[in-house]
């Protein structure tokens, strides 16, 4: 299934924009946000939400199966996969896809297909990683499996465990650098926070 990858007019509201992890010093020109848009043909109008008024958009870019995003600093994104929307299962090996700045082109990104890469995340300076400009990703490791696995991909597409499988994490997502340069992610599924400073997950919160 593909599905769009809208730019939505720089009107949307600020609390919007922030869902997408992007550096601050990449620009999105002349736009502000990027979301994931599935074409719906029949919804109920109480199910619309959010609603957005007098804003526009437009096709940014199409690829298959898209979940998280994460911006390079200069404007590159990569998108996490999720081939269950093509009719496959979710922790299914599939390339990540990295779009260039402006939207084209799409290309996929890594040179041996990975579980379970939908989340994302662009590690500039190799503080976790251990290589500058790489994407780290998480995921499960198999349908059902109850172990995660964290990979790194280096900036040529070569593709390396970092931390896994482990039953510690068991679907690891949505990731984020704070300003002191860790890097905080969900545990889908373990209903946990962790943080990392290096290679090593730590408890952050558990629910």
């Amino acid at each position: 299934m593909n599905t769009r990858l809208f730019a939505a007019h720089p009107s949307l509201e600020a609390p919007l924009a922030s869902r997408v992890d992007a550096p601050p010093s990449a620009t999105i020109r002349p736009l502000s946000v990027l979301v994931l848009g599935l074409v719906l043909t029949s919804v109920s109008p109480s199910l619309a939400q959010p609603v957005v008024k007098d804003a526009t958009r437009s096709v940014y870019a199409k690829v298959a199966d898209p979940v998280r995003l994460a911006f390079a600093p200069d404007g590159t994104l990569y998108v996490g996969r999720d081939n269950s929307g093509s009719g496959g299962g979710a922790a299914d090996a599939v390339k990540i896809h990295r779009i260039a700045p402006g939207g084209a082109p799409v290309s996929e990104f890594v040179k041996a297909a990975i579980a379970d890469p939908d989340a994302v995340v662009y590690d500039a300076a190799g503080v976790i990683s251990g290589i500058a400009g790489a994407v780290i990703v998480g995921g499960v490791t198999a349908d059902g499996s109850t172990e995660g696995r964290l990979s790194r991909i280096a900036p040529d597409g070569a593709a390396t465990t970092l931390f896994g499988p482990s039953s510690a994490i068991v679907n690891p997502g949505d990731f984020v650098f704070d300003a002191t340069g860790r890097l905080l992610f969900t545990d889908v599924d373990g209903g946990k926070v962790w943080v990392m400073t290096n290679a090593t997950p730590q408890t952050l919160a558990s629910g």
